[in-house]
C-alpha cells in the first residue's frame, strides 16, 4: 500500500503528531489511526502528483520560451513524462475525526437579556 518504509514511517509520524498533539480527542481505535494514515497517504500523494505536474508544465513553458527566442537552451532540457491524472478524493481529516470546525452550526444564539 505505501510506496517505501521511509514514506510509512513518514505517514505514521504524521498521524502520530496529529494524535498527540491536536485539541481534539480522537478515539483510539486502530479503525479510526488506519483511516487518519490512508487520508495522510492519499494528502501526500497529492502533494507529489501537484510537484510532478509542476515541474513539467515548467518544463514546457522553458522549451516554448527557447522557440519563441528560436536559440537553443544552453543545456539541453531533461525529458520528463507527463504526470497521469491525479487520485480524486473528497475526504479530509475532518471527515474522519470532527474537530469542531462548524461549531457556528451547532452553538445557539441567545441574548443576554434571556437568562441562564
Amino acid at each position: 500500500m505505501f510506496a517505501s518504509h521511509e514514506e510509512e514511517a513518514a505517514i505514521n509520524r504524521e498521524a502520530m503528531e496529529i494524535l498527540q498533539f491536536s485539541a481534539a480527542d480522537f478515539p483510539d481505535t486502530y479503525r479510526k489511526k488506519e483511516s487518519l494514515k490512508n487520508r495522510i497517504a492519499t494528502e501526500r500523494r497529492q502533494e507529489q502528483y501537484a510537484e510532478e505536474r509542476d515541474q513539467h508544465v515548467s518544463r514546457q513553458a522553458e522549451a516554448e520560451m527557447w522557440d519563441l527566442l528560436q536559440k537553443k537552451p544552453p543545456i539541453e532540457i531533461p525529458k520528463v513524462y507527463q504526470p497521469g491524472s491525479a487520485q480524486r478524493t473528497t475526504l479530509d481529516v475532518e471527515s474522519i475525526f470532527p474537530i469542531g470546525r462548524d461549531w457556528r452550526t451547532q452553538t445557539r444564539y441567545r441574548s443576554e437579556w434571556e437568562g441562564k
